[in-house]
């Protein structure tokens, strides 16, 4: 199904001032500027923030869809691949989550929770055991807070990492 690019727009724009600003930035006459329109074309796509917010955790479901069939795609295998992107702070799947966590609650809250389920789903498919799959999901929540403090990913150097990724995945 093709996709609004309006609607995109207004998803994004809202994305981008949740992640910069937090929710304090996120208001309708901010949104409707940040993606070049008025409030009256956000109230065309949108009824309202609760709307919006909605959006958002509808685009995180697809994403968080995709960012599942990328992994189970992975030749070096799920495990692996899902331990290695958990340093990847850079990407559209992470900065939707970012600003579904800066609101908190509702919504924003279900849908975050609905992207860890179908991750921890999937891990505990392939690993098949419920430990050691709570143990990947663990080490890969605490790669993931180290990158976005910053230092704290330093000392998982890629040798670090090697051996996670050989104890863990195989």
């Amino acid at each position: 199904m093709p996709r609004d690019s309006h609607r995109d727009d207004l998803i994004d724009a809202a994305v981008a001032l949740l992640t910069e600003s937090g929710e304090g930035g996120f208001t309708l006459d901010a949104i409707a500027r940040r993606a070049g329109m008025s409030k009256g074309g956000l109230l065309h796509h949108f009824a309202g923030k609760a709307a919006l917010v909605d959006a958002i955790g509808i685009h995180l479901d697809t994403l968080t869809a995709d960012y599942i069939r990328e992994l189970e795609a992975q030749p070096d295998g799920v495990v692996e691949r899902f331990l290695r992107s958990s340093i990847d702070t850079d990407n559209e799947l992470d900065r939707v989550m970012v600003a579904l966590a800066r609101l908190g609650g509702g919504s924003a809250e279900a849908a975050l929770r609905r992207a860890e389920q179908s991750w921890h789903d999937l891990i505990i498919r392939v690993v098949d055991d419920p430990v050691q799959a709570e143990i990947i999901l663990l080490v890969s929540d605490g790669l993931y807070f180290g990158a976005l403090r910053g230092g704290g990913f330093a000392r998982v150097d890629a040798a670090m990492m090697d051996a996670l990724v050989a104890r863990l995945a195989h």
